[in-house]
């Protein structure tokens, strides 16, 4: 069977090409061609042998088999069994009980003799010092390392000796010649030399601020001025 595009040759009753896809024409039967066929099918059908009917047997009855008798065994007389001694069971041996351990001796402590504390010596009351009274009236002692409190200078001033200091700064210019004096004099009271000393201190810092400050202030509106007059 060959398809009748591509030539490809199929396979019989083979629907659709393999090769291509095209249907499959199956040729018209003639009625030589059937007749043919109908004639092998008859000759297939008269050489088949036929089967040959098997003969069924019959069964034959078997003879029933006489019964043989069995003898019955004659049972022997058994001789009487002869008793045999019982043994005598041995005394059992009775145990002996275990020994009580004796409890060891403990050795006595040997008493270790304390020492005798030995009596210390009482240490001796030294003399408490006693503090110096001024003539004219008790100052407060300040415990300070090389300064005499006996000076006049080294004591704290009084409340006169303030309100004199401030009632000389008052005065114009004399106020100015005396913070110095007060300041680097090597005789006067020395609570007055030390806040004098802080005081020019102070004073000096505020002046390089003032210097400082003013001139960015100076310079800032030397630029204000200086932009606005472009306009």
């Amino acid at each position: 069977m060959y398809c009748h595009q591509c030539g490809k040759e199929l396979e019989e009753n083979s629907e659709f090409c393999i090769k291509c896809g095209a249907k499959t024409e199956k040729p018209a039967v003639t009625m030589a061609e059937m007749q043919a066929n109908q004639g092998e099918s008859d000759s297939m059908s008269q050489s088949t042998p036929q089967p040959v009917p098997i003969p069924v047997p019959v069964p034959q009855s078997s003879p029933t088999p006489t019964p043989v008798p069995i003898p019955v065994p004659v049972p022997q007389s058994s001789p009487t069994p002869t008793p045999s001694p019982i043994p005598t069971p041995m005394p059992q041996p009775i145990p002996q009980p275990a020994p009580i351990p004796q409890p060891m001796p403990q050795p006595t402590p040997t008493p270790t003799p304390t020492p005798t504390p030995t009596p210390q010596p009482m240490p001796t009351p030294q003399p408490m010092p006693t503090p110096h009274v001024n003539n004219m009236h008790q100052q407060p002692h300040y415990n300070a390392v090389g300064v005499d409190l006996n000076d006049k200078n080294n004591q704290p001033m009084t409340v006169l000796g303030w309100l004199g200091t401030f009632l000389v700064m008052l005065i114009p210019l004399v106020n100015i010649v005396m913070v110095f004096v007060w300041a680097f004099g090597s005789n006067g009271n020395r609570s007055r030399k030390t806040f004098f000393q802080a005081y020019l201190i102070i004073f000096v810092v505020m002046i390089i601020l003032s210097i400082v400050f003013g001139s960015a202030i100076a310079l800032l509106i030397n630029t204000v001025v200086d932009s606005g007059s472009y306009y």
